[in-house]
């Protein structure tokens, strides 16, 4: 029977600190991640998106914005399910139009409990205000305009907290426009207005990207044209100034160094180059720090990147690339980052030579089922919407989605007898119509559903327990529960 690898990460701590605060300090990287055969397609389906596009999440949609469409700007696709929602935002000159889009800022608003989405629009320099369930199926909805743009001075990648208080990049123009300095600050989107964040933290000629975590009342910052991180709280005092083994104290040598940057609740990811900047602005690599900002792991996609969001309830990072052959990818960051890492996958310390002749053997074994069209060894499994009808068992829909990952081949042929199954809930259960695991002929199965599942996103699990080994197999599984009464 093959076997799950999975990645896990050694924490390894690559840093010293100088100074009696430890405020400042200067890290190492070597703890380097080939990551690029673990991406996934996000499946875009047969909706026609262009190559230069940002993205977005919610809890339960990825939002994508087209930065060079004619038409609708910005999509909306349901996620864990990737089911196409639709889009909205018209394109054009007309004061309810964007022309040219800043990036979609998405939240849910704290008096309505509804999803808003912030564009700016610097064709016409005007702010705009999407509901976005009313963008999607209400006929004719008009956006809000808020107060307009400045003409020298504006926000840019706004981050929101309420309707007087969020964060963006203060852009401030040269004289007769050639030029600009760049430089976090605080902006209320009702009156326009358009405060210094940390000006005494701002590093001339430098330009940088940043994210806003409110829960723990963080903010972090890193250098486009300088190789550091700075960690504040959200009064703008500086707890950490992070130095990388590239830094100077001003832009030299024109190199790239972070394109993006991105909240996790656990992590901060930050997108590097190390290239060029004519060319190379854009990162391949993902720089990952805890939220003290301990060096963990660079993970190499070897795909420039454009900008990442993380989707918490699956713990996904989606990444949009300026590429025709994969725009939307999807990252899942629990199955690397956490736990063991083995060493054969350290690049800086084996020959890379080496890598393929080792199985990776994990204590949790995949689950390997034969559906009609081939065999799959899954460790997710995602439904779309599930429907319960009342007094009838369910099973999950015709078009739920086999995730398959990576996998090796350990070469043995014992035969694995199932010992128990578990489930997380009462109202979840696993029919098996095999009782064994063998690996010419594997069994065939249902996840099933009761009636007394509730309504909403439902997020569960199943677990085989082998007695030959005695390991265990955990299926994940998740999807949207809907409620039909029968008619009479």
């Amino acid at each position: 029977m093959k076997k799950f690898h999975i990645l896990v990460l050694v924490l390894l701590y690559m840093t010293s600190c100088t100074g009696d605060n430890h405020i400042d300090i200067t890290q190492k990287r070597n703890n380097e991640i080939d990551v690029s055969d673990m991406i996934e397609e996000f499946s875009l389906e047969d909706v026609l998106i262009g190559s230069d596009v940002g993205v977005t999440v919610t809890d339960n949609k990825l939002i994508i914005t087209d930065y060079k469409s004619v038409d609708k700007i910005i999509h909306a696709f349901s996620i864990p399910c990737g089911r196409y929602l639709g889009a909205f935002g018209d394109y054009g000159p007309g004061p309810y139009e964007v022309g040219i889009p800043g990036e979609t800022n998405v939240y849910v608003d704290s008096e309505d409990g509804r999803e808003k989405g912030i564009v700016f629009n610097f064709a016409q320099n005007s702010v705009l205000r999407f509901d976005i369930d009313s963008s999607l199926y209400v006929t004719d909805y008009r956006p809000e305009r808020l107060k307009p743009l400045g003409d020298k001075v504006f926000p840019d990648y706004y981050k929101h907290i309420n309707d007087t208080l969020g964060f963006a990049e203060k852009i401030i123009l040269g004289p007769d426009g050639n030029g600009f300095s760049q430089s976090i600050g605080r902006y209320n989107m009702m009156s326009g207005e358009l405060t210094d964040f940390a000006p005494e933290e701002a590093i001339e000629g430098n330009y940088s990207s940043f994210d806003i975590l409110p829960e723990l009342d963080m903010l972090v910052e890193a250098g486009q044209r300088v190789d550091i991180i700075k960690i504040y709280d959200l009064d703008g005092n500086v707890k950490k100034r992070i130095k990388g083994p590239n830094y100077r104290p001003e832009p030299k040598g024109g190199k790239a160094y972070f394109s993006d940057v991105c909240f996790t609740d656990k992590y901060i990811l930050c997108v590097y180059s190390g290239e060029n900047w004519n060319g190379g602005s854009l990162g391949k690599k993902i720089v990952v720090l805890d939220l003290d900002g301990n060096y963990l792991a660079t993970l190499d996609t070897k795909r420039k990147i454009r900008n990442v969001a993380y989707h918490s309830p699956s713990s996904t990072l989606y990444i949009s690339f300026p590429s025709d052959e994969m725009q939307v990818g999807m990252l899942y960051l629990d199955d690397i980052l956490e736990g063991k890492i083995d060493e054969m996958k350290n690049k800086s310390h084996l020959d890379e030579s080496l890598t393929d002749k080792r199985d990776y053997v994990s204590d949790t074994e995949s689950i390997r089922f034969l559906r009609a069209d081939n065999m799959a060894m899954i460790d997710r499994l995602v439904c779309d919407t599930i429907d319960i009808y009342e007094g009838y068992e369910t099973t999950c829909p015709p078009n739920t989605k086999i995730i398959p990952r990576y996998f090796k081949q350990p070469g043995f042929s014992d035969t694995l007898r199932i010992k128990s199954i578990k489930t997380s809930h009462e109202f979840l259960r696993l029919n098996l119509l095999v009782k064994y695991f063998t690996p010419g002929m594997i069994t065939s199965g249902e996840i099933c559903f009761d009636e007394n599942i509730p309504e909403g996103y439902f997020n569960g699990s199943v677990e085989i327990v082998f007695d030959n080994p005695e390991v265990k197999a955990v299926l994940p599984v998740e999807g949207y529960i809907r409620h039909i009464k029968m008619n009479d």
